[in-house]
């Protein structure tokens, strides 16, 4: 069926960078590589070369940029683009995948463990989208979390700014929910927050008696707490909250990041007030989050990761989305960063996928060719305009 027109809305997408008109092909393969090595310029990689996903995106470039599809011309080819206008590159990689709106997680790493995202210019990333591309935002808490542990005397101090940040984003009409990575430090094991442990917490960080990770002080029971708040305040303000589940960078809490294991925080009534969207759809557990997207009428998740890094087996990922899952409440994401590549790639690669999968079961009479439509528009775009309250 024909789904390569049809808008996107890409659901999970960090800034990326303007300063990278010039790439090599190591470095982009290296951020093609979800878990791999360092990808900062300059940083030495190998291997990852490899993959299928980072070929896969040559081989498209190629295409696009009209050039042989060998790792030097397409580079250069991109090179001589960016660096003539980087807007207009984008632009050009935005048109070929039709993606029409952005919700932008951002955050950056408040600490540097084995890969830092990097804080960008918003307004500088905006600055270099194509007209009539609209942007959302969501507001990553855990740089908050590590502000307020910075900045703050007291635990009333440290309350104070947390609740003023959530309420400031939740007024901005620019911003549609909040993110959370708790995930990257303490898992997903998590219950919810309870004002005494937090306040524990927050004075065994002052006490010097806190227990410490590379990213700084763990406080699980302080982290959980700023979590629910956000939970509560996205439901008081009509928000939506993201949560990482499933595999990400290296410096992930991987043995407690499987979605079995935020079970019972999605079970407690408090968070079934909330839009929650589970980021990466747990992958590679995507079963187990399709599970709880149909269990709880509250939960929705996106097939970021899945898309693209996990190309090879990406038309299975989605039939195991909507497996369970209804397909009104599964959505589209890149998980993009650093480059525009990634966000262009992701979505060519997706509705591909898409339309194998919607074919094949159209042609074993499990859907309509209504339907069909129906399932690709959903996931491409109206669940994200439902769900967000966003409108392209």
């Amino acid at each position: 069926m024909a789904v390569a027109g049809i808008s996107v809305i890409d659901t999970h997408v960090h800034p990326f960078n303007p300063e990278l008109d010039s790439l090599s092909p190591e470095h982009l393969a290296a951020l093609l590589a979800i878990g791999g090595p360092g990808y900062e310029p300059g940083k030495s990689v190998g291997g990852t070369t490899d993959l299928v996903i980072y070929r896969y995106t040559v081989r498209r470039l190629a295409s696009l940029l009209g050039v042989p599809a060998n790792e030097k011309a397409v580079m250069e080819a991109r090179r001589l683009e960016a660096s003539r206008s980087f807007k207009s590159y984008v632009a050009r990689l935005f048109a070929s995948a039709n993606i029409s709106g952005l919700i932008v997680d951002d955050g950056h790493s408040e600490a540097v463990g084995e890969h830092a995202l990097p804080m960008v210019d918003l307004k500088e990333f905006e600055a270099n989208l194509p007209a009539g591309v609209k942007v959302w935002y969501l507001h990553r808490l855990e740089p908050d979390i590590a502000r307020a542990l910075s900045e703050s005397e007291t635990f009333s101090d440290f309350q104070s700014l947390i609740e003023n940040s959530l309420d400031s984003y939740a007024r901005n009409p620019r911003y549609v929910g909040y993110k959370t990575i708790i995930a990257y430090r303490v898992g997903l094991a998590i219950e919810w927050g309870e004002e005494s442990k937090a306040r524990r917490d927050f004075e065994d960080v002052k006490r010097g008696k806190a227990s410490r990770e590379w990213f700084g002080p763990v406080v699980k029971s302080l982290r959980e707490y700023v979590v629910s708040l956000a939970v509560e305040k996205a439901a008081r303000h009509g928000k939506v909250i993201q949560i990482h589940t499933g595999i990400g960078d290296k410096d992930i809490v991987l043995e407690k990041a499987s979605p079995t294991s935020i079970f019972r925080f999605l079970k407690d009534e408090r968070t079934r007030k909330t839009k929650i969207v589970l980021v990466h759809g747990g992958y590679p557990w995507t079963p187990l989050a399709s599970y709880l997207v149909n269990a709880f009428p509250n939960v929705y998740m996106d097939l970021s990761i899945a898309t693209p890094f996990g190309i090879a087996n990406l038309d299975n990922r989605i039939r195991e989305s909507i497996e369970l899952a209804p397909f009104t409440k599964v959505m589209y994401a890149s998980d993009g960063y650093y480059v525009p590549e990634i966000a262009w790639i992701s979505a060519l690669a997706f509705k591909e996928s898409l339309s194998r999968v919607l074919s094949d079961l159209e042609s074993k009479g499990i859907i309509t060719s209504g339907e069909a439509l129906e399932i690709a528009e959903a996931m491409l775009y109206r669940n994200a305009e439902r769900v967000y309250g966003v409108e392209v």
